[in-house]
């Protein structure tokens, strides 16, 4: 009995596991260039890793964090496992939400649950991104800290709309970020900027 269950177990590798891992790869590959970058990097670990931080346009040091989680994981103490799947997470849901706003962005509930769905199953969702003609990337300009600045900013928002005193600044209708003259797009929620003034 256990020597067919063994059988059963290897073919089921062979017949689904091994295609689904290609196609996998095939997606991330095509990921990558649909990203203006050479696909070929998506097949080198932490190296792919280094380049969609690269790409999402968040800091480059959060590489650190990822690169130190996963070699705490190594351990195998299940505290220190637990603490390195929410590391990698964490920084898997900055690399997202900020990929999300570069491609088709959306409102921020969209963009919020894309990243969710990116993040939590990106087995599903890079193939989806990958090879639809839907969603195109656009290299906008983003916050180099993902959704974090704009948590820390979102108390100050309305402070910024209502502060009219001066006329010649222009801020975001969207999420009230104080904007340069020369921005086509907001750095801090991706919202494509209205000639208006506040």
């Amino acid at each position: 009995m256990t020597f067919f269950y063994n059988i059963t177990i290897i073919l089921l590798i062979l017949v689904i596991g091994i295609p689904l891992t290609l196609f996998y790869l095939y997606s991330l590959y095509n990921f990558f260039e649909k990203c203006n970058v050479a696909g070929w990097k998506a097949f080198i670990p932490f190296y792919n890793e280094y380049v969609k931080i690269e790409i999402s346009g968040i800091n480059w040091w959060y590489i650190i964090i990822y690169v130190s989680a996963f070699l705490l994981s190594i351990d195998g103490t299940t505290g220190l496992i637990l603490l390195s799947i929410l590391a990698i997470l964490f920084v898997d849901s900055l690399i997202n939400y900020n990929l999300c706003i570069k491609i088709n962005g959306g409102s921020n509930s969209t963009i919020i649950v894309k990243t969710i769905l990116l993040t939590l199953f990106p087995i599903v969702f890079i193939p989806v991104i990958a090879l639809s003609d839907k969603y195109t990337y656009e290299d906008k300009k983003v916050n180099k800290n993902s959704y974090i600045d704009v948590i820390q900013t979102s108390g100050r928002v309305d402070n910024k709309v209502s502060n009219k005193n001066n006329k010649k600044d222009k801020y975001c209708n969207k999420c009230g970020n104080k904007l340069d003259i020369n921005d086509k797009f907001c750095p801090n929620c991706g919202t494509k900027v209205k000639e208006t003034h506040k």
